[in-house]
């Protein structure tokens, strides 16, 4: 028996949930707002006016991108806000089509769906008047732990609003990875600014370092798992986040194999989540799972061609590694259940 926790079921629903359009993780960053605050019964009337006021602010501030995958249509937040910005509904009557369309019957009911199983726990139950979350929920905000989450779910929906831009355009989006301030970031290479995959990664890395399994914290490095000097690229696939000290503690050298297995499903996951790279990693990788599986394995074999230097990290324990492999296994086996435990 394997255990996940809440925190690993909340953080699938933000990072593994299939979204067609951005209002799963505008309700996840609201019920984490209200967790943080201790609040745990909201009327659907002052969360219908939160919803308007986040999307509001948010569409504003980045030119009205789009916020969901169909080219030529809108969402309802979004179409409301376009009707009152131009005179043609009231604030009353707009509030009351979000509340009843975009929350009521669209994503309150659909939030718990990880790919095509559901969580076997809920964060928050709902009528029609309120919104009430679970001690399961309060429970995960109890040690101020809340700003990694937003920032996971604000990544996530840049990079969604970035992908749906490239859809409505038809043009390539303008950036694979999302890009952070790079003065606060140093460069485990100088080839290419890799550092901008920082956004796309870090949640599922769960904030942690890639090699230590410890939370991840200022300079964030940016490591190629299979040398590059092998790979000659800096291509999304083989790419992960760690600390300074582990990047230049492995250098140049091999990894051992479980590192290798963990990139293969963090992958895996990336492609499984409908994330934003999902394309692009079957690009790099392969059309199938095998052929995926296959070109990683192929690479890594040439490294141990070249290379006879093998570095294995003090710290880290992949018998107790949770995340990387139980939990994309469980998602792709439709099988969550069968691996929690509320603890």
């Amino acid at each position: 028996m394997v255990d996940l926790s809440n925190n690993d079921l909340f953080r699938g629903l933000i990072l593994y949930g299939l979204n067609t359009a951005t209002y799963k993780l505008a309700v996840a960053q609201l019920i984490t707002e209200y967790a943080k605050e201790g609040r745990d019964i909201i009327s659907l009337d002052d969360m219908s006016y939160d919803f308007y006021s986040m999307y509001y602010s948010r569409l504003n501030e980045n030119n009205f991108r789009p916020q969901i995958n169909i080219s030529g249509r809108k969402t309802v937040v979004t179409s409301e806000i376009i009707r009152l910005n131009n005179d043609m509904t009231t604030e009353n009557k707009a509030l009351k089509n979000i509340k009843q369309k975009a929350l009521y019957e669209m994503v309150l009911p659909k939030f718990h769906n990880i790919g095509s199983t559901k969580s076997p726990v809920v964060f928050y139950k709902f009528d029609k008047e309120n919104l009430t979350l679970t001690k399961s929920l309060l429970d995960l905000f109890d040690t101020n732990n809340s700003d990694n989450y937003l920032s996971e779910i604000n990544s996530r929906w840049d990079l969604l609003e970035s992908a749906f831009e490239s859809i409505h355009t038809k043009k390539p989006m303008e950036s694979h990875y999302i890009d952070l301030e790079n003065k606060l970031i140093k460069r485990g290479y100088d080839r290419t600014n890799i550092t901008s995959a920082i956004g796309a990664l870090k949640g599922y890395q769960q904030n942690r370092c890639f090699y230590c399994g410890e939370n991840l914290y200022l300079p964030i490095h940016v490591d190629h798992v299979i040398p590059r000097s092998i790979v000659n690229h800096d291509e999304i696939w083989n790419l992960v986040l760690t600390h300074a000290y582990c990047n230049q503690s492995k250098s140049d050298n091999l990894v051992g194999k479980y590192f290798v297995e963990n990139l293969i499903d963090r992958n895996e996951g990336l492609i499984k989540s409908n994330h934003p790279l999902k394309e692009r990693l079957i690009f790099e990788l392969g059309s199938t799972y095998v052929n995926r599986k296959k070109k990683t394995y192929d690479q890594y074999e040439l490294a141990k061609r070249k290379i006879d230097r093998y570095w294995r990290h003090e710290k880290y324990n992949p018998h107790e590694d949770i995340f990387y492999r139980k939990f994309i296994s469980a998602l792709r086996n439709n099988n969550l259940s069968s691996i929690y435990r509320p603890w």
